[in-house]
């Protein structure tokens, strides 16, 4: 899983295995987040806080303590209010054992739709909760089974637990859920979300995308922006070649693409391995950023947005170089390109065939 510092010049390099050209640059950028001097405070006899600096040049647009008392129960998250101009503070329930661990999670999304997730942090909680905490503490889920939350909190008769809306499961998005514990259909992937580390790294996240049906995403025009093209269509083709004419790497392709909202799946049904599958968004300006499932290798429009008809897409073979390159080109076929044969002369088949034919 690539690692990158916070350098314009390594993230070119990352990204492409040279500078970028101005278009990546303004929609591929890496999140510039910093989380920082998280703190978790008991000071209040009812309610716990946990505390945080937040800061991106982009601007936050939302931040969250993703937590938990037991491992076997998915995360639950409360909203962390901003208190300064970088200070951010989220109230949470003390839990119903005193001496349990709190397990939480810092993410924040900026105004470019990034999510970035701190270290996994846990802090013992000594004491319990001490009389009724007013008013009711207003909790959120991105899973199916967030009820059993409940009875591990103090005064949970004064909390209520919230479903977060599709468009809204950054914690989704940045994997903190296993595939079985949210609803609806999933695609695994690197969607944008990161790891924020105290040395001042990202670690691109592998996360999930919930498909959605179409009004929602008319409704809800999220993560990358609304692209001005729809790839979506079983039937493309084209090949599959090195710009060093490496012997034996051309081949012809068939491929499916499916894309829902900003989010997009491109199947090679010719290829095996190396870019087979590969899972990612497309940009409002139609540039694409995928990774290839099968080596976590990224895949990008390099020469030129997508068109409804037309998509190339390019993978350094070497990072840290420049050419050569994979290349996989498509063009939409306005039909099968490898239709299931018929056979329409049946006076030479043998007898048994020629019987289990439509007459």
């Amino acid at each position: 899983m690539p690692v990158i510092k916070y350098s314009t010049f390594l993230i070119a390099f990352f990204l492409f295995g040279a500078i970028v050209p101005g278009w990546a640059q303004a929609a591929l950028s890496l999140p510039e987040t910093v989380i920082s001097h998280v703190k978790v405070l008991t000071a209040n006899d009812s309610r716990l806080a946990v505390s945080a600096t937040v800061q991106d040049s982009a601007g936050i647009i939302a931040a969250r303590c993703y937590f938990r008392y037991d491992s076997s129960v998915p995360y639950i998250y409360s909203e962390m209010n901003r208190q300064d101009t970088t200070k951010y503070t989220a109230e949470l329930p003390y839990p119903a054992e005193a001496g349990s661990t709190l397990d939480f999670i810092l993410l924040s999304v900026n105004e470019n739709q990034q999510v970035v997730v701190s270290s996994n942090y846990q802090s013992l909680i000594s004491k319990g909760a001490k009389g009724d905490a007013r008013p009711n503490l207003q909790l959120y889920s991105e899973t199916i089974s967030y009820k059993d939350a409940l009875s591990l909190f103090a005064d949970h008769e004064h909390i209520t637990i919230h479903e977060t809306p599709v468009t809204n499961n950054y914690g989704v998005l940045a994997g903190l859920y296993d595939a079985d514990q949210v609803r609806g259909h999933t695609v695994s992937g690197y969607f944008g979300a990161f790891t924020s580390t105290m040395d001042g790294t990202m670690t691109a996240r592998r996360g999930l995308a919930i498909s959605l049906d179409s009004s929602d995403i008319r409704e809800n025009n999220f993560l990358a922006g609304a692209a001005r093209v729809d790839l979506s269509g079983k039937y493309w083709a084209g090949e599959f070649y090195r710009t060093d004419d490496y012997e034996g790497t051309q081949q012809d392709i068939t491929a499916s693409i499916t894309q829902n909202g900003s989010y997009v799946v491109v199947v090679t049904t010719s290829l095996e391995g190396l870019g087979h599958q590969l899972v990612g968004k497309i940009y409002s300006n139609n540039h694409l950023l995928l990774y290839d499932q099968y080596d976590g290798e990224d895949w990008t429009t390099h020469y030129g947005p997508a068109s409804d008809h037309y998509v190339l897409l390019a993978d350094y073979v070497w990072n840290m170089h420049g050419h050569p390159l994979n290349m996989i080109s498509l063009h939409r076929a306005t039909f099968d390109p490898h239709p299931t044969p018929v056979i329409k002369d049946t006076k030479n088949l043998p007898a048994l065939p020629t019987l289990l034919l439509k007459q």
